[in-house]
């Protein structure tokens, strides 16, 4: 028995379409997981110049003279500036705050173009897939509970009831600790093509 082409042909724009939305998916999650790890690493840049300042010799000596009962105040002071300033050289956050800037940025603009394409054309599909890997490429190391909690946002925005339940300390330290037990983004991306109320949300 010979196939419907019409079905098969409503069936290959229906795949085409869950194709398109999933990576529309990824590319507003990135967004979102950047321009989150970019405002904390500027946070923490910030934050320690503003410590290390605060505790330099002369706001030592100078806080000091005004608590003379406590000799040992400028030698704490100077701890805690060469502390602040060995992190912050070793981690460097301005400049991981910088290369989520430009992530964001990249990701950013593949929407952009995404938005452009004719969504009908598969060949436009695959160029704007292996745009996205090659992002992904120089991306670090996810933090998993910041990006679910990207996921959330997005599901969120787009009205739908598909979140993660992530417990108050995994969203605490979403920024500071990996968390790769938890489920992996590219399994939450399969789930969501293989619904069919995403698709039709989409």
């Amino acid at each position: 028995m010979n196939a419907d082409p019409q079905k098969a042909l409503d069936q290959n724009t229906e795949d085409l379409d869950a194709d398109w939305y999933v990576l529309e998916y990824a590319a507003w999650r990135s967004i979102r997981y950047h321009a989150r790890r970019e405002g904390f690493f500027s946070s923490a840049y910030k934050s320690a110049v503003f410590i290390s300042m605060l505790s330099s010799s002369a706001a030592a000596s100078t806080l000091a003279g005004m608590l003379s009962e406590y000799p040992k105040l400028p030698l704490i002071f100077s701890t805690i500036a060469a502390l602040v300033s060995l992190l912050n050289f070793t981690i460097n956050p301005s400049q991981l705050a910088r290369t989520h800037l430009e992530l964001k940025q990249k990701f950013s603009s593949l929407l952009q173009q995404m938005c452009r394409d004719d969504r009908t054309c598969i060949d436009s599909l695959h160029s704007r897939q292996c745009q996205r890997l090659e992002i992904e490429a120089n991306e670090p190391t996810v933090y998993r509970a910041l990006d679910l909690l990207c996921h959330n946002e997005f599901a969120r925005s787009k009205g739908l009831d598909d979140f993660e339940d992530l417990g108050w300390f995994q969203r605490l330290t979403a920024n500071i600790f990996h968390w790769p037990d938890i489920q992996t983004m590219a399994q939450k991306a399969a789930q969501m093509k293989a619904r069919n109320g995403i698709r039709e949300n989409g």
